[in-house]
This record gives structure tokens, C-alpha cells and sequence, in this order.
């Protein structure tokens, strides 16, 4: 059972922001918001970075570590994420993202 909307929403009425807010501030449409709350879509790569700095939690931690927030990422959003990482020296985060890139497989 997947419980990222459940655990989006939560966050979100727990910071007591609006669905429209937190779109805003993830830097998406509230379209996109509603339909990651609604589990019709799942936010990847910076998108859930993004999210998961908004509401104050690990990416890891929105998705219980069972699929990878980095997958649909290019080389230049990953060169990009990192930077902004480092700067903010979140490095359980860099090592996170360093572990998936080392088990990733090739396509």
C-alpha cells in the first residue's frame, strides 16, 4: 500500500498550508498537487526533493525508501540537485542519492 498522498496531505494541513500553497511553493501546478495527493501520479527526482524540503522531511522518509526519487532524472537535474545539496550541506541526502546512483542499474 502506498501511503505518499496520505502522507503529503498530512504534512501539508500539519504546516497548515493550502493545496494551492504548497504547489506554489514546490514550484508546481495545483493540478499536479491534487493529483499527487490523490495518488494519481507520484512526484520524482527534484520535484520530490522540492517537496520534501517544503514539508520538512527527508524524500526517504515520504517514500518509506522503496523506490527511488531519483529515477526519472537527467544528468544536468542531478548536477544541479547536488549543487543545491552541498551548498545547504545536507549530506545525508548526497549520500543517499550517491548510493542509489552506485546500485542504479544500467539501461
Amino acid at each position: 500500500m502506498n501511503d505518499l498522498p496520505e502522507k503529503i496531505k498530512a504534512k501539508r494541513l500539519e504546516l497548515g498550508l493550502k493545496q494551492f500553497e504548497l504547489a506554489k511553493l514546490v514550484g508546481v501546478s495545483a493540478p499536479t498537487m491534487n493529483d499527487w495527493e490523490h495518488g494519481r501520479t507520484v512526484p520524482r527526482g527534484k520535484n520530490l526533493y522540492k517537496l520534501a524540503q517544503v514539508l520538512k522531511v527527508s524524500a526517504g522518509s515520504l517514500l518509506d525508501n522503496k523506490i527511488s526519487p531519483y529515477s526519472d532524472i537527467t544528468d544536468s537535474e542531478a548536477f544541479e540537485l547536488l549543487t543545491e545539496v552541498i551548498e545547504k550541506g545536507l549530506s545525508d541526502e548526497v549520500v543517499n542519492y550517491l548510493k542509489y546512483l552506485a546500485n542504479k542499474p544500467e539501461k
